[in-house]
């Protein structure tokens, strides 16, 4: 079909410069250059954008056709136009009508030449009704295909696909219908007065006049039918929104509360009768040419509106539901909070479980499952991983880490490691030398990846690899790693030409030479195609190199953002993709979370999305969708892993061909299948204050929590998310979860435990633990407290610091370990070198218990074994740790010699002596001995 439009517009520029020619051969003179200007204004201001958007259309198609999704593309690209043509004609064919009706009422007629003008003026104007149909298309389309929810709202028993689908379309329409009204209103009026001021007879005058109201009159009725269908809307739209929310609960609810529900309602179903009238009396104004009927209809709707909708809500909120404002408004509070759950995914698949939170003691540790200590995450990826990687991994210039991904990872033998990793993306800015053939033909592709235990660090502190080198070497890899497509791949890059790529480094120096051997990118083939991209990326080289040839590959689009965001328009893409090297699959693979929402659902809370001007609002979240991307072909797979969620299904029967069903999921890639992390973010942000179930404890917000803080470097900020991998209370197997930490709104001691669990068999299950009701649980700011206080650990980093040393703290890890809870905190120490050539060693790591308990080693199992052996502390021992807090040593930076524990180098000496004593560590011992024998006499 696209190459029938194509063959039909190209003979419609041949008639048209036919026709041209044709007339400036006729033409004499000056003539021949006026008429031959006209013709080429016409073709450059028409037909070239005209042209280039064919052309874009095709190679459009022809990407989705490199991604095995052709018909996907021509299913959206119909669905788009179609709507387009139906808002063209329909706006056209309103518009025109009524101009033309205008025209006959009148006496003097257009001659044929106006008549076509006029008829032009309203296909233009219909063309901007046709682009809003099309840039709707989504709203249309979910309305036409959508999938009842199963939840009804509790106000009016709609099942809630109502609010998802049918109210956004509902409301786009009017709005549609007010603005096509209007223009009509005004292209129509103008017909008549135009008439007007054209005729100098006073009965003409009066007879367009006439005509004018009664059209008018017509018109105005019609208005005000919408007018009644808007008010319809916005009563049915009172779970949403609700109309005369006051006081706290009424700001605290999301839609309809006890005015609302007992008074604004039945006033709210009165305006649509009221519009009605008024439309009636439109009518009877146009005809009869009297006023006053409307008047008065008018004047009972404003003093109705005024009454019913702003005096009686207002006396009844303040005589009735203030003094009594909890009762009244309990049952709507309770709504809310069902409402905000269940639109957040935050009410099926969820439960809650008291935590007891026991003192970690030496059992705990001797009898912890297998690989939970061993892959507890020591390493920062921004601090250590990264700059280690791009100082030790990146081989060649061209070549660039550009983000840390976290990932678990599986051996031979069943254990399992989290892992740190990294694309070796090719970035084309820094290619050396900078000409067409080495940024599309020579340098085009990426080579595998780099990856380090998130625990592994030898006895120096140093980061240790599991894959290194190109081509990788160690127990994660995979045949052939190049990456054609990833976050760096920005230009178009053209394969199977007469130049060989890039490949991995040859150790007799330069590199190897290697050819492109897969499916992914458009086959070049004929001279159309190579012009086609010729305009396309504007680069005629493509044209006209002699390296290319019809068996040639052109890869385009390769940014897998750009990708996605053009293939799943409608979805909220994970900032971070992953990249996995799977087990028994031959390319590397990346990893995306997608989720879909909305922006109406019943009773529920409004989060924004997004950053700047592109934030969104919505009430509605599902992370019902995942998709890998082959980083060899750019091959896409999409799947649909929550088929209750009703959005997706509805975008899944739009396009049957786009999606797959979740357990069509690759083997080999459903390991690696995690929890996504931006849709877990604010999911915590809704527990935050809907995890309280009482109606009175949501009315005083007496237990409101907030998320944990930590210290990282010199600030205190909120906590992020962790990947770990542990056992759960009262579970017997270790698992890969995303967790997060709670803390109360105005103190700092912890109180609960957010759970994202991502084993198959309990994916996407969220847990809350929460910590017993009036037991003090240390939280992870006075963790951070605790370390700050420590004058051991104090005066260890005092002396780096005087050496010159950067000292940074990393991320703070929770994890559950059992029925006890684990703080983890490692501490780094680099040089201060400036350039980025500091590479950060594992200095010092910290752990705490519940109790308040910390200790710190070289390494965690030293930190481990000396918070166990240590005897549990009950609360009567322990003072309270207040925050904010004021470090006592220096956090990050050079430490002075002076400090709050120390007064000098001989003071720092002799804690240190102090604590090497204490751990019966002699070597340590004997030097600080001597250090102390020479500096302090």
């Amino acid at each position: 079909m696209l190459v029938i439009l194509e063959i039909l517009f190209m003979a419609l520029v041949g008639l048209i410069v036919g026709y041209g020619i044709s007339l400036v051969a006729r033409a004499k003179g000056s003539d021949r250059w006026v008429i031959g200007g006209i013709f080429a204004g016409i073709f450059v201001a028409i037909v070239m954008p005209i042209t280039n958007t064919i052309i874009g259309w095709q190679v459009d198609y022809w990407l989705y056709q490199s991604m095995e999704l052709g018909q996907v593309w021509l299913t959206r690209f119909w669905y788009q136009w179609g709507l387009f043509g139906a808002g063209l004609v329909i706006s056209t064919f309103v518009i025109a009508l009524n101009v033309f009706i205008a025209g006959a009422a009148i006496p003097t007629k257009l001659p044929t030449g106006q008549k076509w003008l006029v008829i032009l003026g309203c296909v233009v104007v219909g063309i901007g009704f046709g682009l809003a149909s099309k840039g709707n298309w989504d709203e249309i389309l979910l309305f036409l295909n959508q999938v009842p929810a199963g939840v009804t709202d509790p106000l009016f028993g709609v099942d809630v696909s109502w609010y998802l689908f049918t109210y956004p379309f509902y409301s786009r329409m009017l709005g549609w219908g007010f603005f096509l009204l209007i223009v009509t209103g005004i292209a129509t009026a103008s017909v008549y007065l135009l008439q007007a001021q054209l005729t100098n007879s006073t009965k003409v005058k009066e007879e367009t006049n006439a005509s004018l109201i009664r059209h008018l009159g017509i018109l105005a009725a019609l208005f005000f039918v919408l007018v009644a269908g808007y008010w319809l809307l916005r009563q049915m739209a009172l779970p949403l929104n609700g109309w005369s929310g006051s006081g706290y609960a009424g700001e605290m609810i999301n839609g309809a509360a006890y005015v609302d529900i007992h008074y604004t309602n039945s006033a709210l179903g009165m305006m649509p009768w009221l519009s009605l009238v008024i439309a009636l009396a439109c009518l009877v104004a146009g005809f009869r040419r009297n006023g006053s009927w409307l008047v008065g209809a008018i004047s009972v709707k404003a003093a109705f509106f005024v009454i019913a909708l702003m005096i009686i809500p207002w006396l009844t909120w303040t005589f009735s539901v203030r003094p009594d404002e909890y009762n009244k408004e309990s049952d709507y509070i309770v709504w809310d909070n069902k409402g905000s759950l269940a639109a957040y995914g935050v009410s099926d698949n969820f439960r809650e479980e008291d935590f007891p939170v026991e003192p970690l003691s030496a059992d705990d540790v001797a009898t912890a499952p297998d690989g939970i200590f061993d892959n507890i995450r020591l390493m920062d990826p921004f601090e250590v991983f990264l700059p280690n990687a791009q100082q030790d991994q990146e081989i060649r210039t061209y070549y660039s880490f550009l983000d840390a991904d976290i990932a678990l990872y599986q051996y031979e033998n069943g254990d399992v490691v989290q892992v740190m990793s990294s694309g070796r993306e090719m970035c084309q800015d820094e290619i050396p030398t900078q000409t067409w053939v080495n940024e599309h033909l020579v340098f085009t592709h990426g080579q595998g990846l780099t990856m380090a235990g998130v625990h592994d660090f030898d006895t120096e502190g140093n980061m240790g690899y599991l894959v290194t080198g190109i081509p990788s070497q160690g127990p994660f890899t995979v045949p052939q790693e190049a990456i054609y497509y990833g976050e760096c791949s920005e230009q178009f890059i053209v394969t199977g030409t007469s130049v060989k790529e890039v490949g991995p480094p040859d150790p007799a120096g330069g590199w190897k030479e290697v050819e492109y051997d897969g499916e992914g990118g458009v086959l070049l083939g004929s001279g159309w195609k190579r012009l086609a991209f010729a305009i396309t990326f504007n680069d005629f080289t493509l044209l006209i190199s002699d390296k290319v040839d019809a068996s040639s590959r052109v890869h385009f689009q390769r940014n897998i953002q750009e990708r996605m965001s053009d293939l799943l328009p409608f979805a909220w893409l994970d900032s971070d993709p992953y990249l996995v090297a799977p087990e028994g699959s031959e390319h590397l693979v990346w990893i995306w979370d997608a989720a879909v929402t909305a922006e109406n659902y019943p009773y529920a809370d409004t989060v924004s999305i997004g950053d700047g001007l592109f934030t969104d609002h919505i009430r509605y979240l599902r992370p019902s969708i995942k998709v890998t991307l082959d980083a060899y072909t750019g091959i896409p797979g999409i799947y649909l892993v929550d088929p209750t969620d009703p959005v997706a299904t509805t975008w899944s029967k739009i396009f049957p061909n786009l999606f797959q069903s979740g357990s069509k999921l690759p083997e080999d890639l459903s390991f690696y299948i995690r929890y996504p992390e931006q849709v877990f973010i604010k999911q915590a942000e809704i527990l935050e204050r809907h995890h309280m179930v009482n109606p009175l404890q949501l009315y005083n917000g007496e237990d409101l929590w907030v998320i944990a803080s930590e210290q990282i470097g010199e600030e205190v900020t909120q906590t992020a998310p962790r990947y770990v991998f542990t056992t759960l209370p009262g579970e017997s197997r270790p698992e890969y979860v995303l967790d997060w930490s709670y803390t109360r709104h105005d103190k700092p001691n912890g109180v609960g435990l957010l759970v994202a669990r991502s084993s198959l068999e309990n994916y996407g299950e969220l847990v809350l633990y929460k910590y017993p009701v009036g037991e003090s649980v240390t939280g992870p700011a006075q963790f951070e407290s605790l370390i700050n206080q420590d004058p051991e650990l104090g005066a260890q980093l005092t002396l780096l610091g005087q050496q010159g040393k950067r000292i940074v703290r990393g991320n703070l890890m929770t994890l559950p370990v059992g029925d006890t809870l684990l703080y983890v905190k490692p501490i780094y120490v680099g040089s201060t070198t400036q350039g980025g050539t500091s590479l950060p060693q594992l200095r010092f790591v910290v752990v705490g218990s519940s109790d308040r308990r910390i200790k710190f080693g070289r390494t965690l199992n030293e930190a481990l074994a000396k918070l166990s052996q240590e005897g549990v502390i009950t609360e009567n021992d322990v003072e309270e740790v207040s925050v904010p807090f004021e470090p006592t040593f220096p956090i990050s930076g050079t430490v002075p010699i002076t400090g709050t524990n120390t007064t000098n180098t001989c003071d720092v000496l002799w804690l240190q002596l102090q604590t090497a004593a204490a751990n019966r560590n002699r070597e340590d011992a004997a030097r600080i001995s001597t250090e102390l024998a020479l500096n302090c006499p």
